[in-house]
């Protein structure tokens, strides 16, 4: 199967993290970034299987566009008035996708879609920083920007072309179909085991703020990233005789490696800006979560 996809999404984030660390002695800036649109053209190119081919399984890729907004923000000037610099673009880039539809009536299917989207982007120049004390400057310079993201979709599909008064294909069509058969007449229940991979991010900034300071000063920052886990995981489900359905999973598993940047900026001190690098592993974790409806 053969197809082309055109999709449009707006949206409101923001993402800041420390862009410009140039030494021990000198203090860092913060790059503020956040895409508010995105417009993207594929070709999409799949294979339906299954016993009626009810199950499509596809990839997709062509170019993609983006508009991001953002601000390099000095983060301490020994007193002196904070500059930055503000920047605003739209980019043309990449993307790549694959994902599973399935059909559940003649009109309806579900579909879950995993896309990796890549943008480059300009440099933006950065004003100069001053240190005091002892008084140093860092001369202006120029940082490039770059975007990557990550996207998972779940889509609800209605097919124009398809019977929409029809609830579920014809019994006759499907030679040798039968419902499953419950444990217990009106019920009926499923459960089973996954293994997961992850990878995970943290970060808790600290600012002057909360003691009724200038908000835009940071005094600490953490940082926790490329943490790299797996868990086991149980589930199960039970349909009851109403339309009613209880839902839950369990999980627990090890973090066996990551980094954590634990950032101070200390005015008026030797080294206003300091960043401790640790190795993290060893760390446990556990999640539940239930649903019923």
């Amino acid at each position: 199967m053969f197809g082309i996809e055109l999709n449009a999404s707006g949206l409101i984030s923001e993402g800041t993290n420390t862009c410009l660390a140039h030494s021990g002695l000198i203090v860092s800036a913060n790059c503020v970034a956040g895409p508010d649109l995105f417009a993207s053209g594929t070709g999409r190119i799949g294979y339906a299987f299954g016993a009626f081919g009810h199950t499509l399984a596809y990839l997709k890729g062509r170019v993609s566009w983006q508009n991001n907004r953002g601000d390099v923000v000095n983060n301490f000037e020994g007193g002196q008035p904070q500059e930055k610099t503000h920047f605003d673009y739209g980019r043309v880039g990449s993307i790549i996708g694959l994902g599973v539809e399935q059909a559940i009536t003649p009109a309806w299917s579900v579909n879950v879609e995993y896309d990796y989207l890549h943008f480059g982007g300009p440099g933006v120049a950065t004003p100069s920083t001053v240190q005091f004390p002892p008084r140093a400057v860092l001369p202006a310079n120029t940082t490039s920007l770059s975007s990557d993201y990550h996207v998972g979709r779940i889509g609800l599909n209605y097919h124009f072309d398809a019977d929409r008064r029809a609830a579920e294909w014809s019994s006759a069509s499907l030679p040798g179909s039968a419902r499953p058969i419950p444990y217990v007449p009106g019920w009926s229940f499923e459960g089973g085991s996954r293994l997961w991979l992850s990878r995970g991010r943290f970060q808790w900034d600290h600012s002057a703020a909360d003691q009724d300071e200038d908000p835009s000063f940071l005094i600490s920052r953490l940082t926790y990233h490329g943490l790299d886990g797996f868990s086991g995981e149980l589930f199960g489900r039970i349909d009851g005789p109403w339309g009613v359905f209880l839902k839950s999973d369990l999980g627990t598993g090890p973090l066996n490696k990551g980094k954590m940047s634990n950032e101070d900026w200390i005015p008026h001190k030797e080294r206003p800006y300091q960043n401790a690098l640790e190795s993290q592993s060893n760390g446990r974790f556990t999640y539940y979560a239930a649903d019923v409806g």
